[in-house]
């Protein structure tokens, strides 16, 4: 079902606190850019691009993350883009001059799926960041509905395409790395994925979009080098009115070892000029 309409609800202290209603035209084209300090990641409500250009210090590492949906024991997926209707809302939460959550809101007359995404961005220069996302669904039918719900990731760290290894622990935490340099990880709070699958560009994205009916494969990894990919994958049986919900937090962050390779390199170069000033001063 294609999109019959759009809204967008800005709010918070950039706009004094008014809600601010938009037109589809206005939105029609147009994607969401969020940000704090030293991040920013955009968002096209419109399409399956979905989320991308997720920037730390500059550097971008997310190249697509979007969902697709089933409703049924049958594909094909469905883009949630595709879904229905639309409402979208910003809103400054912490009061500074940028704006850093977007809430989208997809439905029609059998189902609604509200997400909301916030970013948090760190210090200048630290490559760190943060997005914690959550997600809600319910079956506005007055029958039990069988759903299932897909989240893909394709990150592509340091703006590269081949990345070192990607792998998926305890069937809820993604962790990608490109080495010697920097991590993402997504870890899901709630519920436990019922399944999940780390491939290479662009098996699973394919399988998403081939018209037939998707089963993650439980591929853990960690596989690597390469263009890498990951996506989970819940089944649900929601009863008629009912929501189930959906947590998880995303971040990327410097390579741990190159933080500590950074402090042992500092560490050696002032035992160094210690011992360079000890022979001065015997000489």
């Amino acid at each position: 079902m294609a999109i019959g309409r759009s809204r967008v609800i800005v709010g918070g202290v950039c706009f004094l606190g008014i809600l601010l209603w938009l037109s589809a035209g206005a939105l029609s084209g147009a994607p969401l850019t969020i940000w704090d300090l030293n991040s920013s990641v955009t968002v096209d409500p419109n399409t399956d691009d979905g989320m991308y250009g997720w920037l730390v210090d500059g550097t971008g590492h997310l190249t697509k993350q979007w969902f697709w949906y089933r409703i049924g024991p049958d594909g094909p997926e469905t883009p949630i883009n595709e879904l229905g209707d639309l409402e979208v809302k910003f809103t400054d939460v912490n009061q500074d001059p940028n704006v850093e959550t977007v809430a989208l809101r997809y439905y029609n007359d059998d189902v609604e799926v509200q997400m909301k995404f916030t970013l948090t961005g760190s210090t200048a220069g630290s490559g760190r960041a943060d997005i914690n996302e959550s997600v809600s669904i319910k079956n506005l039918t007055d029958a039990n509905m069988d759903f299932h719900f897909f989240q893909y990731c394709d990150f592509d760290l340091n703006g590269t395409s081949d990345d070192a290894n990607v792998a998926v622990t305890g069937g809820n935490t993604a962790r990608q790395n490109d080495e010697g340099l920097v991590w993402a990880s997504e870890t899901v709070t709630t519920p436990q994925p019922d399944h999940h699958e780390v491939d290479f560009f662009a098996d699973t994205l394919s399988s998403l979009n081939d018209g037939n009916t998707t089963t993650l494969s439980d591929a853990a990894g960690p596989i690597g080098p390469g263009n890498l990919t990951w996506a989970f994958q819940w089944d649900f049986t929601i009863g008629a009115g009912d929501s189930v919900p959906i947590g998880k937090d995303k971040m990327i962050v410097p390579e741990p070892a190159v933080g500590g390779l950074l402090g042992a390199g500092a560490a050696l170069l002032v035992v160094r000029r210690r011992r360079r000033a000890r022979r001065r001063s015997r000489g």
